[in-house]
This record gives structure tokens, C-alpha cells and sequence, in this order.
């Protein structure tokens, strides 16, 4: 994981410890020497990880880059693209809502947010994902 944690550091980016021995750049540089696949940049819900996607990009080196951080909407899909993630994941929401509305919940949560994305897409003039990308 990212900002803040490493593979090491389980317990997340609020041990200080794990936060002086991996920061958001050099987590991605160590998975990669060390043969990852993929990174998968979370802060256990916290927003502040947007800001430090584009650099864990960059050191991601050409890794893809699963965020998963305070994403809650088609508009934090959209902006976590933009800055360089491969794929968006949506935690906390998606555990809410199937707890509120079971299986319905779940999916209508789901489609809200994909139409959030399409309807901002179609306003923005962006016709694809790739499109967003290469903003």
C-alpha cells in the first residue's frame, strides 16, 4: 500500500513508525525491486491520498495503480483516473450499502456511480476512460 504503509507495516499510514520507513514514493519503488505486480494505493478511507497519487505513480514506474481512498463518487473515480490510477476501487461505500439495501442497495449504489461517471464524462467531452487518462 500506499501513503504511509508499507508492505511490511500492516497496521496503516497512522503507525509512525511505517510512515518513517516508507513514504508514498519510496513504497512503490521497493514493491517494484522487489518483482510486485501492482500497487494498490489506499489510506484506509482517508482523502489526502489523491494528492500523492500522481507522485505514486511516477515511482510506480509503468506498475499498474490500484487507488482506493476516500473514493465515493463518479467525480473521485474520475479525478483518481486522471492523476495517473489504473483502476478505481470503492471500499467503505460499497460495504454500506449492501448493508443498508442488501443486494438492491448494492446495486443501485453501484449504478449511481457509474452514471455519475458517464454523465460527467459526456459533459466534460471525454468519450472513453483513456480519453480522462490523457488529461
Amino acid at each position: 500500500m500506499c501513503g504511509g504503509s508499507s508492505p511490511a507495516c500492516s497496521t496503516g499510514p497512522t503507525n509512525a513508525t511505517c510512515r518513517s520507513r516508507c513514504s508514498a514514493w519510496t513504497c512503490p519503488q521497493r514493491a517494484r525491486d522487489h518483482g510486485i505486480d501492482a500497487i494498490y494505493c489506499s489510506n484506509h478511507g482517508g482523502l489526502s491520498a489523491l494528492e500523492l497519487l500522481p507522485g505514486v505513480v511516477e515511482a510506480a514506474g509503468g506498475l499498474p495503480v490500484l487507488f482506493d481512498s476516500g473514493v465515493r463518487s463518479g467525480s473521485d473515480v474520475a479525478k483518481a483516473i486522471a492523476l495517473g490510477a489504473t483502476a478505481v476501487g470503492i471500499g467503505r461505500p460499497y460495504a454500506h450499502a449492501l448493508a443498508v439495501g442488501g443486494t438492491d442497495g448494492l446495486v443501485h449504489y453501484l449504478r449511481s456511480v457509474l452514471a455519475e461517471l458517464d454523465l460527467l464524462m459526456a459533459i466534460n467531452g471525454y468519450p472513453t476512460i483513456a480519453d480522462i487518462r490523457r488529461t
